[in-house]
């Protein structure tokens, strides 16, 4: 029999280290493969600026789903357990054992530690808060300001270490339980994509079309870039990147020209905005219909970054027709 924190009625019996670890590290794969489908769901849904890893990166994701996942993802979810889901768990357990809540062995009131087993009830609560507290804690101080997602991804792998307790699954059962959590995660983040895009609530994301005489306006950026574009042509920018393969390069400002640049099959329709003494770039539509944008890629192939800039407010919509000449 599992003893149980100390003054907790005894559970099922004993679960060795390796099994425990093993119970949350298949949770934390299956966990991990539920998030990888979410991010490529809603990756698909945003614009990724034509960078163009997205195919690579799906491509490789399904390479890894037969012949690499049962190692990749076994590996990070030893990782994930070892620093957050352990610590949780071992700490949670001794905190229990000082609870108010925790009663005698034996009597009415310990009733509330049998939630899962030996490691359930106040146990687990006090575990599931350390692990909220740590991730927090770790995200904080990488500086990552979604922290919520990392405190919260210690909660499933210690459920699913509880649920095995109270199985008292073998090694077989543990990796069957994760690969049930897995296809299950996968199907139901799939299912919620295909039930939203069938009440149009999503898709993948097509950038808008806008006629020659809407790109006519001022465009900003948060930084301070500014591109006016006129109706017979001329242009003027301030704080323009002067060369988009170089980010460290001097700003351009001044007047200048601008065209229509029209959709190519390899690049989307845009701006081609030329002015003395810097290099003529394509501004690129990005955004929406209701709020379209202009974005240029800076910097080189190894580490893309992007500049946009929105139309300021007032000016004319999208449509569903791309047209004009410069």
């Amino acid at each position: 029999m599992y003893p149980g924190p100390r003054g907790y009625p005894p559970g099922p019996k004993s679960r060795t280290f390796n099994e425990v670890a093993l119970a949350t590290s298949v949770t934390s794969a299956a966990q991990l493969v539920t998030f990888g489908t979410a991010y490529q769901v809603v990756s698909a849904a945003r614009d990724d600026y034509d960078i163009g890893y997205a195919g690579e990166i799906l491509f490789a994701g399904l390479c890894s789903v037969f012949v690499f996942a049962p190692f990749i993802l076994t590996a990070l979810g030893v990782v994930h357990s070892l620093l957050l889901t352990l610590p949780a768990k071992w700490a949670g357990e001794r905190l229990a054992t000082r609870s108010p809540f925790k009663g005698s062995k034996g009597s009415k009131g310990s009733e509330v530690s049998k939630g899962f087993g030996g490691f359930g009830g106040v146990p687990l609560l006090c575990s599931v808060g350390v692990s909220l507290a740590l991730g927090a804690a770790y995200a904080t101080a990488i500086g990552w300001a979604d922290w919520w997602w990392v405190a919260l991804s210690g909660v499933l792998p210690l459920l699913g270490a509880a649920y095995a307790e109270r199985r008292e699954m073998s090694v077989a059962d543990t990796w069957g339980f994760g690969a049930i959590l897995a296809f299950t995660g996968v199907a139901l983040t799939l299912g919620c994509a295909l039930g939203a895009a069938k009440t149009g609530h999503y898709s993948a994301y097509e950038p808008p079309k806008l006629s020659r005489t809407q790109y006519v306006g001022v465009w900003r950026g948060e930084d301070g870039t500014e591109l006016r574009l006129d109706a017979d042509g001329g242009a003027a920018f301030r704080n323009l990147p002067h060369d988009g393969r170089d980010e460290d390069a001097p700003a351009c400002d001044g007047d200048g020209t601008w065209s229509f640049s029209p959709d190519t099959g390899r690049s989307r329709d845009g701006a081609a905005v030329r002015g003395p003494g810097c290099r003529e770039r394509i501004w690129q539509i990005t955004g929406t219909a209701d709020r379209p944008g202009l974005f240029l890629r800076v910097g080189n192939s190894e580490d893309d970054g992007v500049l946009v800039l929105h139309k300021e407010t007032g000016e004319a919509k999208g449509t569903g027709e791309a047209g004009g000449k410069g």
